[in-house]
């Protein structure tokens, strides 16, 4: 087995665990997501390896499906001007323009928006090594 899959099936344990955890159990839920971003980190690093070997035109196409989907999560979020727009009182607490960049926060989190965000990064950042224009 190599070295992404140990860290991939120990990430999934790590995530089981932390679902499963009382909510009170604030200690070892800070000490599940520490290992979960070490996890997360050295999957990251593991990937950027795997990637440098794969030819270009992969990479280019992973880059583009990367971008589509880093474009569609983004859309979807909440719209803070529209939500400005709207009568906060009538849609009760939370709906103000902070508590919408809140839940844009969270659904980033929730979508991984910043593990895609550092994948584009690399895939860039190879490409760029190759020679190779990474467009935007």
């Amino acid at each position: 087995m190599d070295d992404l899959d140990r860290i991939t099936r120990e990430l999934a344990e790590v995530q089981d665990a932390l679902l499963a955890l009382p909510d009170d159990a604030f200690a070892e839920r800070y000490e599940l997501l520490r290992r979960r971003d070490e996890l997360r980190n050295a999957a990251a690093t593991a990937r950027a390896g795997l990637a440098q070997e794969r030819p270009t035109a992969d990479i280019q196409a992973e880059l583009a499906g990367l971008r589509r989907r880093l474009a569609e999560l983004e859309a979807r979020r909440i719209d803070l001007v529209q939500q400005a727009g709207s009568s906060a009182a009538a849609a009760g607490p939370g709906a103000d323009g902070w508590g919408g960049i809140q839940l844009n926060t969270a659904i980033d989190r929730a979508q991984g928006l910043d593990e895609i965000r550092a994948r584009i990064g690399v895939l860039k950042g190879i490409l760029l090594d190759r020679g190779v224009d990474p467009g935007n």
